[in-house]
């Protein structure tokens, strides 16, 4: 329990303001909340303490689920033709999930043949 506080959810936040400031950075708007030089470095090191703290060491996949809303948000803020801001939301949202549903498909035991008996009954 105390592995999932303190490098689950305190690797979380970190990640999150960390993320923050440097896409507020590649996106040229300036920013006081981390330096880039700071930011880089913790988003690795929060990362690692993140997939610690939920018990998911090794599976660096999972990662994808963390990272994914940072790209989305930079890639929807360069195509976005100023529809809305509520649409920003949507991609988003949408990301980690697509991401966490093919991380588990990725993780999910393989699916074994279906055993065949020469052509013999069980009978």
């Amino acid at each position: 329990m105390l592995r999932f506080i303190f490098c689950g959810i305190l690797g979380f936040w970190l990640m999150l303001l960390s993320s923050i400031s440097l896409y507020l950075f590649i996106a040229g708007e300036r920013s006081n909340i981390l330096h880039p030089l700071i930011a880089l470095p913790l988003v690795v090191l929060s990362s690692l303490m993140l997939l610690y703290g939920i018990g998911q060491w090794g599976k660096w996949a999972y990662l994808w689920i963390f990272h994914a809303p940072l790209p989305s948000a930079f890639v929807f803020d360069l195509l976005n033709t100023g529809t809305g801001k509520g649409d920003a939301l949507l991609p988003i949202v949408l990301s980690p999930v697509i991401a966490y549903f093919i991380v588990k498909a990725y993780y999910a035991p393989p699916v074994a043949p279906p055993e065949t008996n020469g052509g013999n009954s069980p009978n």
